[in-house]
């Protein structure tokens, strides 16, 4: 008898089936590998490959051949894409964990050459941008990638590098540590460069409750060549390489320019808070050197504004007016015993000067009007012709103006000495007197004339009158003269008058 072949025989018994006819167990799915697994698998493959490469080479990956270091960061670029992908299937996928280590691999070599170009091309003098921020940007213009080997400029190229490592690292997550390295690095730069244009050596003498004039004086010149360089260059240069460097995200550039700066612009202007209370204590005729540091500084705001942001100038501006005050301060100085103050023998000298070029002084002012508010006083009027008949009332006006201002001037410095009136009259009468004797020796007597002479001469005696009325007899006991000088009778002070 033929014997059948059973199927159950062959096989095996099938599993017991449910009323419906479906199996109680999901069939067996063989998933195919797709087109983007596969292309990850290589993705990683390429990277691990590549990454391997550099990891053991000391040579640097940015330099004339630029065509490796486009492939380095693309590849990290490819990484993330990955990365960012599998994270999309399964945050805790253990497929992440090849990529996310060689995805550490990169950014530590990428940082490393981030420091490289930065520290090697911007931490020499020789790299210092003039003044005129201008010229620095344009430099840099249509960088907006690794360059090419044809065309390829020190520091074009050297900034476009540092872009595209930025922009790279910020975009695979590793901002912070960018950020983070590119201030440490910026710091040390600008007070490397700050220390090489003089700064550290007035850092010693900082320290000192009392400087020498010499030392002062050449403090003060270091100082003023210390903070032009500062603002018009090294500050203006870092400004500009932040905003190019972050040009991905303004916001960061601004920041790290902020944060690079300001322990540097602080350093810079409490030096000279600290010269000012110096110069306190300097003599009157050292207030030429106050009055030039005072200009320059005021000279430099406009360009702060400019280089700083105004988030980073709210950092800069008090320290800034700190150094101001402590100016202001030390040109408040008291003439000693009410004698002639430095500055009304300067302008004087410099009128007396003037005076002797009237003619072509007149041609220079002749259309040029002078607008006042309100006329001179008449006491203060000069005379309308000179010696020879022809009319200066144009130049000598504007003598009488100069003089009258700096007469303005002394009675605001007598206000200084307060609780002492006598002093404060004695140091008019001297100041005018000097006024008087420049005007009469020299040829602005032709041109304000000898009744402005003798107006002047009255209130010279007038102020003389009151310092003798407030000191009364004997003159000899107050100790000095209308010179601030001491130890002269009372015919002679009153034969100066």
């Amino acid at each position: 008898m033929k014997r059948k072949c059973s199927t159950v025989a062959i096989f095996g018994k099938f599993p017991p089936s449910t009323s419906s006819g479906t199996s109680s167990t999901p069939p067996i799915v063989f998933r195919r590998p797709c087109f983007f697994d596969s292309l990850m698998e290589e993705t990683i493959e390429n990277a691990h490959i590549l990454f391997a490469q550099w990891d053991v080479l000391e040579t640097p990956m940015f330099c004339d051949d630029a065509s490796e270091a486009r492939q380095y960061l693309q590849s990290v670029k490819d990484l993330q894409a990955v990365m960012q992908r599998l994270i999309k299937r399964d945050t805790n996928s253990e497929l992440l964990l090849r990529p996310h280590n060689l995805m550490l691999t990169a950014i530590t070599r990428l940082e490393k050459e981030f420091h490289r170009i930065l520290s090697s091309n911007f931490g020499h003098s020789s790299n210092l941008e003039p003044s005129v921020s201008g010229e620095f940007s344009a430099r840099y213009d249509d960088q907006e990638s690794v360059t090419s080997v044809s065309g390829r400029s020190d520091l074009a190229s050297s900034v476009a590098d540092l872009k595209a490592i930025a922009e790279c690292v910020i975009a695979a997550g590793y901002g912070k540590e960018c950020i983070r390295l590119y201030k440490s690095v910026g710091e040390s730069i600008i007070e490397e460069e700050l220390n090489r244009v003089g700064l550290s050596e007035m850092k010693s003498s900082k320290k000192k409750k009392k400087m020498d004039r010499e030392v002062l004086e050449k403090n003060l010149k270091s100082w003023l060549t210390v903070v032009q360089v500062a603002v018009r260059s090294i500050f203006c240069r870092e400004r500009i390489l932040s905003s190019r460097v972050f040009s991905c995200s303004p916001k960061i550039g601004k920041s790290c320019f902020s944060e690079i700066t300001r322990s540097s612009v602080i350093r810079v202007f409490q030096f000279e808070e600290n010269v000012g209370r110096h110069l306190k204590r300097a003599p009157p005729e050292k207030i030429y050197s106050t009055l030039d540091t005072y200009e320059a500084i005021t000279d430099l705001w406009t360009e702060l504004e400019l280089a700083f942001s105004s988030d980073s100038t709210s950092v800069v501006q008090p320290h800034y007016d700190s150094a101001l005050v402590q100016l202001r301060k030390a040109s408040k100085t008291k003439a000693p015993g009410g004698g002639v103050y430095p500055l009304t023998k300067f302008v004087m000298n410099y009128l007396s000067f003037l005076s002797d070029y009237i003619e072509v002084l007149q041609d220079i002012v002749v259309d040029w009007p002078l607008n006042v508010k309100a006329p001179l006083p008449d006491w203060s009027l000069p005379a309308s012709t000179g010696t020879s008949g022809l009319v200066y009332s144009a130049a000598s006006t504007r003598l009488a103006w100069l003089i009258l201002i700096l007469l303005s001037k002394l009675d605001t410095k007598a206000e200084l000495f307060k609780g002492d009136v006598a002093l404060s009259y004695l140091f008019l009468a001297n100041n005018l007197q000097c006024v008087v004797v420049k005007v009469r020796d020299s040829n602005l007597r032709y041109l304000l004339g000898e009744e402005w002479i003798t107006n002047h001469e009255l209130k010279v005696k007038h102020y003389a009158a009151n310092y003798e009325r407030i000191i009364g007899p004997p003159y000899s006991a107050h100790g000095c003269d209308f010179n601030g000088r001491s130890g002269q009778s009372v015919p002679e002070l009153q034969c100066r008058f």
